[in-house]
């Protein structure tokens, strides 16, 4: 596999230069997703040794949670504020959370998109004090 891009000899070079501190190995954000998901276990295991089981989990985690937490944010929006408040603000925050994840690119994640979220629905739901001005009419 890595004749097709380097030689074993660059390749073993690559390696020893990553395991000294040297290089450094990344890997676009996509390409990883892409991996996580559609590789399955066994044949990450029998080519690597190592199962991915974990990470794979980890991964699918991160992709269902954040349009989750989306989703209850506006059911809670629309259950606290009404329909009219919901109609307006549903929307621009949609756009705004579109934005966000498209800004976040290579080097971002969806932990930017979603905490925000998750914070938010923790004052709402919990009553935490001193949130209760932003829920507010």
């Amino acid at each position: 596999m890595t004749n097709r891009y380097l030689t074993e000899d660059e390749f073993t070079g690559l390696m020893l230069d990553r395991q000294s501190g040297k290089t450094r190995l990344q890997i676009p954000k996509q390409l990883a997703r892409q991996f996580f998901t559609r590789v399955d276990n066994k044949s990450a295991a029998d080519a690597t040794g190592k199962s991915i089981v974990l990470k794979k989990g980890f991964i699918r985690l991160g992709i269902v949670t954040s349009p989750v937490f989306f989703l209850l944010f506006m059911l809670s929006y629309f259950q606290e504020f009404g329909i009219w408040y919901a109609a307006v603000i549903i929307p621009i925050v949609g756009i705004c959370r579109t934005v966000i994840y498209g800004l976040t690119g290579h080097q971002g994640g969806w932990l930017i998109g979603s905490i925000p979220l998750l914070a938010s629905l923790g004052l709402l739901f919990f009553k935490i004090e001193g949130s209760e001005p932003l829920f507010q009419r």
